[in-house]
């Protein structure tokens, strides 16, 4: 950890009370459990806050059961890729030819499956290589 406690706590709460987006990069229980800590811990010194408050974890590798449920509850984005989860062993992912986030909406449709990972092992394969 590069910040103490305190000093991730300070940066949050300057930052929630300004209205501005909040994030970190998080990987490891530790890391995610202090940047909960500071979001917990600011959501409860500013409950009006509540509402408006972007708050972010980016990567959160290897989080708890309970520190996931802990993010959900607060309302907590997390941006991983999946790459990242599937490396590290986690769940089950299907491979596009296309992204549909950024193709004519028309076109979704005609999207082809080209593999499908389950438990870490290619179960389906369509032209992988």
């Amino acid at each position: 950890m590069n910040f103490t406690e305190e000093e991730v706590f300070s940066f949050v709460e300057s930052g929630v009370v300004r209205d501005l987006a909040m994030s970190f990069h998080v990987i490891g229980e530790k890391g995610i459990w202090t940047a909960l800590n500071a979001y917990e811990k600011v959501m409860e010194l500013h409950p009006e806050k509540r509402d408006t408050a972007k708050l972010r974890l980016e990567h959160f590798g290897w989080p708890s059961m309970e520190d996931m449920e802990r993010a959900a509850k607060m309302g907590v984005v997390i941006s991983t890729q999946p790459a990242f989860t599937y490396l590290r062993g986690g769940p089950d992912m299907v491979i596009l030819d296309a992204d549909p986030m950024t193709v004519n909406p028309q076109t979704i449709k005609d999207i082809k499956v080209l593999g499908t990972i389950r438990k870490g092992e290619l179960v389906y394969n369509n032209g992988l290589k």
